[in-house]
Order: structure tokens, then sequence, then C-alpha cells
């Protein structure tokens, strides 16, 4: 009977969290994941009768404990560390566009970060009708970057200080999301510093997902000197939104852990007018091995992506602005007026 009993409270409080209200959503395709796939989706058993058609519906997501270090919003600085990339890296020279020029074909970067960066350069040549970017570096090995931090000890007196080359382990580039661009014009090299044409760059790079690492206000709490030159990858809604709100990912991500599944969602709406929920869910310190249940919506789009530290970011895509005002209006046009 204490078994029985025990089954019966986590059926009911399983069916209680997994659907969360949220007036005006309209399903725009199955979703898909981030994550490897030998992941596996379960949907809770729920009847559709059971829940308002203004609902999303979530089911779990089996994620493997290691996810956690991996996707778009991994945090990498002096204090947090990554590992080496093993796959999903390809060269930018063979990948990218007429509008742009890179160091060599070694330069190498993600691959799901190739479109937007042509994207982008694209557009950047269709403003101003410059092609003088010039991609100098993308991944770094950690032994490489090892060399780096080694030859900055060999000629800094003045160590620990944000001038300072990041210890292997502790750089963005390792992550195949950023790259550093110089400018590169008949035949002469000058320093990207995103003023004049090419401040373009700068006020419109978050619309292709990246934005610039490491501003020159933010440096006691990114702990690395202003590099405008330095360009992280981590999709559009996050990118608009930590610009517009001044926020670096350090302290994106710590105001993430405030919106939870069970909680709160933090609602962003692009430029674009493309509307999202992102929330954070805890990383189960429990799970050594095999997989973790995280909830995932199962008819909307969706990425998810570890932090590097503690928890798993899903980032749900919930439509169009006007077609939620639409949605609501509707919605609205049912409810029966106050009686007098």
């Amino acid at each position: 009977m204490i078994a029985i009993s025990i089954c019966a409270v986590l059926l009911l409080g399983g069916a209680y969290g997994i659907a969360k209200v949220l007036n005006g959503i309209t399903p725009v395709s199955t979703p898909q994941s981030d994550v490897s796939s030998d992941t596996e989706l379960s949907v809770p058993s729920l009847e559709s009768s059971e829940l308002d058609e203004d609902r999303i519906i979530y089911g779990y997501e089996a994620v493997f404990a290691d996810a956690v270090y991996t996707g778009d919003l991994v945090l990498v600085n002096r204090e947090v560390a990554t590992e080496d990339k093993e796959s999903g890296l390809v060269s930018i020279y063979e990948h990218k566009n007429d509008h742009y020029k890179v160091k060599d074909m070694n330069v190498m970067l993600l691959e799901s970060c190739m479109e937007p960066l042509n994207r982008m350069m694209d557009d950047f040549y269709a403003a101003t009708g410059i092609d003088a970017i010039h991609v100098l570096t993308g991944y770094r090995t950690k032994a490489y970057q090892n060399e780096l931090y080694q030859d900055n000890l060999d000629n800094t007196e003045t160590l620990n200080t944000p001038s300072e080359t990041a210890k292997a382990g502790h750089s963005e580039h390792e992550t195949g999301l950023a790259i550093d661009i110089n400018i590169y014009e008949n035949g002469a090299v000058s320093t990207f510093d995103g003023t004049g044409d090419y401040a373009w760059l700068v006020e419109h790079c978050t619309d292709y997902g990246f934005l610039q690492r490491y501003p020159e206000d933010k440096v006691d709490i990114t702990q690395f000197a202003a590099e405008p030159w330095h360009f992280r990858y981590v999709g559009v809604p996050h990118a608009e939104y930590m610009t517009e709100q001044n926020l670096v990912l350090e302290e994106y991500l710590e105001l993430l852990r405030k919106y939870t599944y069970a909680d709160d969602h933090l609602e962003i709406t692009t430029k674009d007018k493309q509307c999202y929920e992102v929330y954070y869910v805890p990383f189960d310190t429990s799970v050594t091995t095999g997989t973790q249940q995280v909830p995932v919506p199962t008819d909307l789009d969706y990425t998810l992506s570890g932090n590097n530290t503690d928890g798993f970011i899903v980032t749900v895509h919930i439509g169009t602005a006007e077609d939620n005002a639409a949605d609501s209006q509707i919605s609205n046009s049912s409810v029966a007026e106050p009686t007098p």
C-alpha cells in the first residue's frame, strides 16, 4: 500500500508539472534538439482533452550528464574551463563567401556558426561595399592556448591582469564559438576597433547571434581587457537581449537562474518580432553517468545548451509577435463580460 501511494503522488506531481499556461501560442514545428542523437524524447501520457489549447505541452528529453558542458551558451572565462572540441569544427576558408577574408585554411569554427557568419558578412558588404574584414583567429587547441599563455608569461612583468592571455582551457577560442577579426586592405593590416564604416558590425552583429564579448565597461566582470575585435556566437535572442540590457555572458547566465522551468520564463522578442521563452534547469549532481530528464516542449522548436557550470538553458521559439497578438485577441474575445 505504501508503494502504491508513493507512485500515485509521483504521477500526480508529474502531471501537474508538465504544462505551463501561456495564452496565444501557435505551435510551429516538431522540436529539434542541439543535443546528441543518442538522447531520446519521452512524452508524458496526458490526454489532450485534459489540457487547455493555449498551453505549451512539455515532455522530457533524456540528456547525458556531459551535455552541461556543450552548447552555444557555455561560459568560459578565467575561472570556468572548457575541454578541447573534438567534433563539429570546419575550416572557415572552405566554407566562407567572397565578402571577407581569412588568415589561412587552418582557421576553424563550429559548423553551426558558419551560416550566420556568412550572412553577417554578406549584409555588411551590401551595406558598406567593404570586403576587408579578415578573420585572424577561430578555434584554438588547448596545446596552442598553452603556448600563447607561456609566451605571455615570458613577456609580462605583472601577472593576473585583464591583459594577460588566458590559461589553457580558459579561452573562448577553445569552444569553436569565437573569432577575432582585423582589417586587411591593400596588403596592410590594421586593428578592428568597430568605428567608422565598421561600426555596422558592432550595431548589427546581434541580428546574427554574435556579440562583442569583452566590452570596456565590463572588465571587472569578464576579467579580460576590452577586445572590440573578439566576437562570440550565442544565438540571436540571447545576443540581442544581452546587448539591449548591457549584460555580459556572466551576468546573463546568473540572471537566467531566476527563470526556472517551474516558475516564470524569460520572454524575449527580437528585432524581427520573433518571440522566445528561456528557462533554466539545474544540473542534477547525482547524475554522473546515464541521463538527466530535462523538460522541453513537445510541439515547438527549441534549443538546449549547457552553461558549462551547473545547468541547462532551454530556448523555446513560440512564434511571432503578430501571431501571438492575434491569438490573444481571439482568446480575449471569448471571455464573457462581467455582469453589471
